[in-house]
């Protein structure tokens, strides 16, 4: 059931925040279009609840609210809330203290009084909405650029506004910011701003603001230029005309001039052949529906519907074919907007509303729409969904029920009460221009497939599986593709959602032998963006979000599904006293982290993600499903599955053998700021840490229990850091810290906290909720770029080494916002370093140390420097080239496969992700795989 109702018009800056935060907290709105500018001002049903006209207007029960930071914000016991956010205040965009819902507040206050003013009095009177005066015009043009300096200036080193995680703040001043863009704010002119940019970009990508607003937002291009309109001219009184002259004939030329051909008729609309309805005015029906309540508007209709006009129009009924795959009900309203969008070339021959009616993970979509002739297709079909729905004929008459209550949004369908709705009138030919611009400049139509290659028919194959494919023409397809590191966005061809390993099969079997390569996606956090297969075009992603169960079984085995994420399991796992080593973002999708390895802070004590697997449900290439594939089913295929299991098949789960959660754990960091060292000095302590975790000598070693990291980042104060979490108590922390902490250079700040494992996890995920679904907080986007480098045990990195690094590091002159972390990976008693190559396909054991060069775009966001890139190579180099020498003699270093690197070479693909396992997986995939139906830029290349 909604939360309330919405007042509003498309587009409205202000409405859009409420539906922002009520899409972070997973509330409902029902949505009332509601169109000021109609003529005649406000529908009369809408003044008589909101008497100030104002949109938007919220109704919950018998309470109404006006004004947009009235309807965000309400008072109660001194503490200001979000009346949509605070309802759970799951997503925690109220502030976490009275301090933070103050300025939070204050924030809303400056852009709905501020920023969207200037913006308005900027934009109307160059657009032609207002008079033109060129003195007002230049002073709000000013008072846009001195806001925008202001917020550019607070968010020169803070990534949000207020606190560091997205609130109501950042929602309403991000979708001023917004609408300053579509209609006034030009690419050149905010490219002065950079920190606004960067956080402009930061909130509207976050997937939850993205599925409220259907796609990345249209930027103007070029300045907008006043022009004056043109003068009305005076009728003049026609003068008689002159009798026409007759025409001398032309002189026969010697050859006659060939005649032009014909211009190529234009294909006219089917309905077009019907010719102009003579009975009923369906235009004029759409203004009554417009402007006056839907039972009076359906009342003309039924007035004016005669025997005629039934011979002209048509009604039908269209019901979704897969309501299964009905999820989140705004998500389902999505769907239905971009259904609408595509009905475009059909707009003069069609009326109707369809609706979302039940709730999340219950729900359909049904509607009921008016059409010119009798056969349906022919007005559809312009959608290229249109397949995904079922139309069933309607009597006017005896349907009326059913037609009113779709086009009035008070029905019930098939017990479920109505949630949400669109009504399909028409497109304005300004949004039509702004779409194409934007799918122009955004979809690559270039062939990058090969000859045999046959996309259209996997297309086609997956929708009559009723897979309903989301292809570039779908208004799902941005926040469907979105990539987490946006200097690889790729571009696929399709993506599928499959809610079974039966929908997997169907899938896999569409694309093989038709040239297409499949890629599973999971948390969509590969550095490369492999989850949507890496080539622009080329391939079918299985999106696996619907395989997020987890179930923890009385022996301490445990299934998840390969879609969830590690927040999830953790709580899961945790809530019964359970454990697996992993990493520390909550966000990160099981699927390619264990399977490719799964460094986590618990790994020297348990080993790597990986090898806690004893069981995979896959489909393989041949659309066989394998259940609890294990070494005694296929001891071959299960070894290369851990370790390269994208390359071999699509797993749909995972079983585990969890491990007792420790009852207490130390979270530790002594943290130097302002880089107050030299290089010799930062080399000195870097290698008294790699003495403590390489060696064993009496108490100055560390235990497996204690996970370890050293850290240098320009960012905030330019730190050098050594952090951590100690599984154990604290005398024990203590006892095993003394001696290396002793040795610390003087000037750190040092912070120890005792932790339960769970608090552990989220401390150590930046203290974000680990709850991913029902927390209503949304995962980041950045654009980086990464290397890695692991050292080999037996030649640590040498004095010269480290000072080589830290000269460069110190000194490097980037505009890219990097870190380095070094994390402790083996020394004495590594459980990773204990399992053995034939265990697993991993092919990164026998390591000290892992380094991660990681370095974001100024703004977090496109487009990404070159010079980044040249700044983690040299980052790279300055460390591997003074070890050369000793690890090209003895044992070279390796590259860590999660942190992927698609810059690298294909030999060195094989040697540093695989190594000497390299060989059995190459002859493995020619037996699991031969057609290569698994495939990106680096997968595993047959024998």
């Amino acid at each position: 059931m909604a939360f309330g109702k919405l007042y509003y018009y498309a587009g409205n800056p202000r409405a859009r925040v409420s539906l922002v935060a009520a899409a972070f907290e997973g509330l409902e709105l029902e949505s009332v279009p509601t169109d000021p500018f109609a003529e005649g001002g406000a529908p009369a049903a809408y003044l008589a609840k909101f008497p100030n006209g104002l949109i938007p207007g919220f109704e919950k029960d018998d309470f109404l609210l006006s004004e947009s930071v009235a309807i965000a914000t309400v008072s109660s016991n001194g503490l200001d809330f979000c009346a949509l956010a605070s309802f759970n205040n799951k997503a925690g965009l109220i502030g976490a203290t009275k301090e933070e819902a103050a300025s939070v507040q204050q924030w809303m206050s400056w852009a709905n009084t501020n920023l969207l003013p200037a913006i308005g009095n900027w934009f109307k009177p160059m657009l032609g909405k207002a008079p033109y005066n060129k003195p007002a015009v230049e002073a709000a043009k000013a008072k846009v650029v001195q806001n925008l300096t202001i917020l550019n200036n607070y968010l020169a080193d803070k990534t949000f506004l207020v606190g560091h995680r997205v609130t109501l703040a950042d929602i309403f001043v991000a979708s001023a910011l917004q609408r300053g863009t579509e209609v006034i704010i030009d690419a050149a002119l905010f490219a002065q701003f950079p920190n606004a940019l960067r956080f402009l970009n930061t909130v509207v990508n976050q997937p939850t603001y993205l599925s409220v607003i259907g796609s990345a937002p249209v930027w103007l291009q070029e300045p907008v230029v006043y022009t004056p309109p043109k003068k009305e001219e005076k009728p003049k009184k026609e003068k008689a005309a002159p009798a026409p002259k007759a025409e001398k004939p032309a002189k026969k030329e010697v050859e006659e001039e060939e005649p032009a051909a014909p211009a190529e008729p234009k294909a006219k609309h089917p309905a077009e052949l019907l010719g102009p309805a003579k009975s009923f005015p369906l235009d004029e029906f759409k203004r009554q529906y417009s402007n006056n309540d839907t039972p009076v508007a359906v009342k003309w209709l039924a007035d004016n519907f005669n025997e005629q006009a039934a011979q002209e129009y048509s009604f039908f009924k269209a019901v979704y074919k897969y309501p299964t795959e009905l999820t989140q009900v705004f998500m389902s309203s999505n769907l239905i907007t971009g259904f609408h969008t595509r009905l475009e070339g059909s707009r003069k021959y069609l009326f109707g509303s369809a609706g979302v009616y039940g709730t999340s993970n219950n729900s359909q979509i049904a509607g009921a729409y008016m059409v010119r002739g009798s056969d349906f297709e022919s007005i559809f079909n312009v959608a290229p969904d249109y397949e995904s729905y079922e139309f069933t004929p309607l009597d006017f008459v005896k349907d009326r029920e059913f037609i009113e209550g779709c086009w009035a949004w008070t029905n019930t369908f098939e017990g479920l009460e109505y949630a949400d709705g669109k009504v399909f009138k028409l497109l304005s030919s300004t949004l039509v221009v702004a779409l194409a611009s934007f799918l122009a400049t955004t979809v690559d139509a270039s062939p990058v497939l090969a000859p045999r290659a046959d996309p259209s028919a996997v297309v086609s194959c997956l929708v009559s599986n009723g897979l309903s494919p989301i292809t570039a023409s779908s208004s799902s397809y941005g926040p469907a593709t979105a990539a987490f590191n946006q200097r690889v966005q790729p571009s696929p061809l399709a993506v599928v959602r499959p809610t079974t390993p039966g929908n997997v099969r169907k899938a896999v079997n569409c694309a093989r032998g038709r040239g297409v390569p499949v890629s599973a996606l999971g948390g969509r956090h590969s550095y490369a963006s492999y989850g949507f297969g890496g080539t622009d075009g080329a391939s079918l992603v299985l999106d696996m979000s619907a395989f997020q169960g987890v179930w923890v079984y009385s022996n301490g085995t445990a299934k998840v599904g390969a879609g969830a994420r590690l927040g999830d399991i953790a709580l899961e796992l945790g809530n019964k006293g359970r454990a697996l080593p992993h990493g520390v973002c909550p966000f990160v999708g099981i699927g390619g982290h264990a399977s490719f390895g799964g460094f986590g802070i618990s790994s020297r004590m348990w080993g790597l993600t990986i090898d806690r697997i004893i069981g995979l449900d896959v489909v393989l290439s041949n659309g066989t499903i394998v259940t609890n594939l294990n070494a005694k089913k296929d001891s071959n295929l299960f070894w290369a599955m851990r370790g390269a299991g994208p390359d071999f098949g699509v797993i749909t789960a995972f079983y585990f053998k969890t491990l007792a959660a420790p009852s207490v754990v130390i979270n530790f960091k002594y943290t130097w700021y302002h880089w107050s060292f030299t290089p010799a000095q930062a080399a000195d302590l870097f290698l008294k840490y790699q003495t403590f975790v390489s060696f064993t000598h009496g108490r100055l070693h560390a235990p497996p229990e204690l996970g370890i990291t050293f850290t240098v980042s320009p960012s905030y104060s330019k730190i050098v850091e050594i952090s951590g979490a100690y599984h154990g108590t604290m005398d024990d922390f203590h006892y095993t810290m003394v001696a290396f902490v002793e040795s610390f250079p003087t000037g750190y700040e040092r912070v120890v906290s005792q932790n339960s494992w769970l608090g552990n996890l989220q401390l150590l995920a930046g203290s974000q909720s680990l709850d991913t679904r029902n927390s209503g907080q949304s995962d980041y986007r950045d654009d980086f770029y990464v290397k890695s480098l692991m050292t080999p045990s037996d030649y640590p990195l040498t004095k010269a080494a480290m000072e080589s690094f830290f000269r460069y590091v110190f000194g490097a002159s980037t505009t890219t916002k990097w870190f380095v972390e070094v994390n402790l990976y083996g020394g004495a008693g590594s459980a990773i370093n204990a399992v053995s190559t034939s265990t697993n396909s991993f092919g990164g054991r026998g390591r000290l140390l892992n380094f991660q060069i990681y370095a974001s775009s100024p703004t977090y966001g496109p487009p990404y420097p070159q010079e980044g890139i040249t700044f983690v190579k040299g980052v790279y180099n300055s460390i591997q080239q003074p070890m050369a020498a000793v690890w090209n003699s003895h044992t070279k270093p390796s590259a860590y496969v999660n942190y992927v690197d698609p810059l690298l070479t294909a030999a060195e693909v094989r040697d540093q992700y695989w190594g000497s396992q390299y060989p059995r997986l190459a002859q493995l995939r020619g037996v699991y795989d031969p057609q290569k139906v698994f495939s990106n830029p680096q997968s595993i290349v047959a024998a």
